[in-house]
């Protein structure tokens, strides 16, 4: 792990687009040859002391992440799934749909992930099915 942009709701627009695509550009951009980091990523980043004391690119004390997992169903990613939607994940804006989105917390000073489930490391239930839009902001780290 890198770095981390700026918090931002579900819907990620990072240099101006959306989504993964805009995070990931974003990252490579302030963090050469990094990609949004993955829930995976994100925790293999706590054995190396990668989250301790984190702030973002604006020098803001990051909480929490979006827990970005391609494994996980679209309907957990913050997926445009309104009629006309694009389909991708961390694309949905509103809160019409059944659309919503995953977190995990950041204790900063310790650098360790909260929020998971022991047995799957995935979000715990208070962490899952959030509004994209009006759950509160959480960042997106940058990894290599």
């Amino acid at each position: 792990m890198k770095g981390a942009l700026p918090s931002t709701p579900g819907r990620f627009n990072f240099g101006g687009t959306l989504g993964l695509d805009g995070a990931n550009a974003v990252c490579d951009m302030k963090f050469a040859g990094t990609h949004a980091c993955s829930l995976e990523e994100l925790k293999t980043s706590t054995t190396y002391g990668d989250l301790m004391n984190l702030k973002d690119i604006a020098n803001m004390q990051v909480t929490s992440f979006w827990a970005i997992d391609s494994t996980a169903p679209p309907l957990q990613q913050c997926n445009d799934d309104a009629v006309g939607g694009s389909g991708i994940n961390w694309e949905y804006a509103t809160a019409h749909t059944a659309s919503r989105g995953e977190k995990v917390d950041l204790n900063n000073s310790a650098g360790t992930l909260a929020g998971l489930e022991p047995v799957t490391g995935k979000p715990d239930t208070a962490h899952m099915g959030l509004q994209c839009n009006f759950s509160g902001n959480a960042w997106v780290a940058c990894c290599l």
